[in-house]
């Protein structure tokens, strides 16, 4: 009886050190920029030997895919390629998180995380704008009222 119940115990733990901590976020971008799609696994559970992939909504792109301790850039939808960063080290504490550099307009929409052990997953919507300058006036208060 003891080691049943010590094994279910166990069983219950993992299935809930799987859940995300974030489900469904919307991010916003600069064309151009970074976005980081931080995804954390509940209690910082060690994901380093397992599939992580990163997709992306409307068709089978993957934007990343990482299999056997290493990125599949092999896989990965060619739109994507050279933009992605998976942060490695953060794997062993359940941190799934994936950078997306070189922002475009095409890369507006939604975006999923799944981490084969549990079918755990993170959800994000990113919306992507203009790269804006602002540009500022440098007015003197004095210029006004001086006069020879």
């Amino acid at each position: 009886c003891w080691w049943i119940s010590r094994c279910c115990w166990r069983s219950w733990f993992s299935l809930r050190s799987y859940r995300t901590a974030s489900v469904n976020q919307t991010m916003e971008a600069e064309e151009g920029g970074s976005v980081f799609f931080q995804c954390h696994l509940d209690h910082q559970v060690n994901v380093s030997g397992s599939p992580v992939k990163w997709s992306k909504d409307g068709s089978s792109n993957v934007v990343h895919l990482y299999i056997r301790r290493q990125d599949h850039a092999d896989a990965q939808n060619e739109e994507f390629r050279n933009r992605t960063l998976l942060f490695h080290e953060g794997l062993s504490r359940g941190n799934v998180t994936l950078q997306l550099s070189s922002v475009r307009p095409s890369d507006a929409g939604g975006y999923r995380c799944y981490v084969r052990l549990q079918g755990a997953s993170c959800y994000f919507t990113l919306k992507v704008g203009k790269h804006t300058e602002v540009s500022a006036e440098l007015v003197s208060e004095f210029s006004c009222c001086w006069s020879f």
